[in-house]
């Protein structure tokens, strides 16, 4: 049922995508996932199209792309039709392999000035701003979304029949409505209607995936053959093959060792695109999601070296014991 994902002739050789996750997904973190997964492709963060046209192609912690990284899909947010096409054209000359439009992000921030899951009410301009991007690039182009789920809101027939007439080449579908938290379960039952509007693209679900069977299963009841995931590969890069595995395999407990090779290698990374103590600050964000992989014990030791360090050098040192 899951199948590589074919877009505009191109074989990702997958049919799991790594999606973005703001201030996590960097390049040190896409890097880990390729060292031990082997994705369709990886999402950057979500870059605001007005940034990338203000830096015009300059490489930095958000837009840098590390050798070890096979096929990369870099994800604008805006909805200025204007600057969006000058930002896919930007990203595209950078070395994009596929670029994605964020219409599911549902932060405040961002919805105040119409990006994100905003766009969604605005199916006219969603579909301007799609058009404005596909005749700006040949690369396959797609874009993220949100759905009605429990809402009253009706915008999924609309939303649709934008993004075809754009011209997008898939379309992922998270299966929430933007207001629903994490803990609501997706509404998959309406990807029916997206099937029947949007033949002839794939469609790559995300949500509610927790293992080979979950995967599976969504992949049965929707009939789809794509998925994409995200939160489930925070402090766990071989994720994507785990779920690429056998229905009955089971995720293997880490030892602190292996958490912390990967998490010093993730800090060691960033550090090449940020200051040392920017990144010393940076690390007690992204401690939890390496610790939460273990038992109680060895998490709190992780994270109160983590806090405990006071600069870069020490804390690298303090790792480099538990190896």
């Amino acid at each position: 049922m899951l199948a590589p994902l074919i877009l505009r002739g191109v074989n990702f050789k997958s049919g799991i995508v790594q999606g973005p996750l703001a201030g996590y997904s960097c390049a040190p973190f896409r890097r880990l996932v390729w060292q031990h997964s082997q994705p369709a492709f990886c999402y950057t963060e979500m870059l605001p199209a007005k940034q990338i046209c203000i830096e015009h192609g300059a490489f930095n912690r958000y837009t840098s792309r590390h050798p070890d990284e096979v096929k990369l899909c870099y994800q604008l947010s805006g909805c200025d039709p204007k600057a969006l096409a000058e930002a896919t054209a930007i990203v595209a000359a950078m070395g994009a392999d596929c670029i994605d439009l964020n219409v599911g992000c549902p932060k405040a921030k961002i919805r105040k000035k119409r990006h994100g899951s905003a766009l969604l009410a605005y199916p006219e301009l969603l579909y301007e701003c799609l058009s404005a991007m596909r005749s700006a690039t040949q690369l396959p182009l797609l874009a993220k979304i949100r759905i009605d789920g429990g809402s009253n809101e009706r915008h999924n027939l609309l939303v649709a029949q934008a993004v075809m007439a754009a011209g997008v080449d898939a379309l992922v579908i998270h299966g929430r409505h933007w207001r629903e938290d994490y803990s609501v379960p997706c509404s998959w039952g309406q990807v029916a209607l997206f099937k029947e509007r949007c033949k002839g693209i794939p469609l790559i679900l995300n949500g509610g995936i927790s293992g080979p069977k979950s995967l599976h299963a969504l992949l049965h009841k929707t009939g789809c053959a794509h998925a994409m995931v995200a939160r489930g590969s925070m402090g766990r890069p071989d994720w994507i093959h785990y779920l690429s595995g056998p229905l009955e395999g089971e995720l293997g407990s880490l030892s602190l060792k292996q958490s912390v090779r990967w998490l010093k290698q993730h800090l060691e990374d960033l550090s090449q695109l940020e200051s040392c103590e920017t990144v010393r600050l940076q690390a007690r964000s992204i401690v939890p999601y390496y610790a939460k992989q273990l038992s109680v014990d060895s998490a709190h030791h992780l994270v109160r070296i983590i806090r405990g360090s006071s600069d870069f050098k020490n804390l690298m040192l303090s790792l480099k014991k538990i190896l």
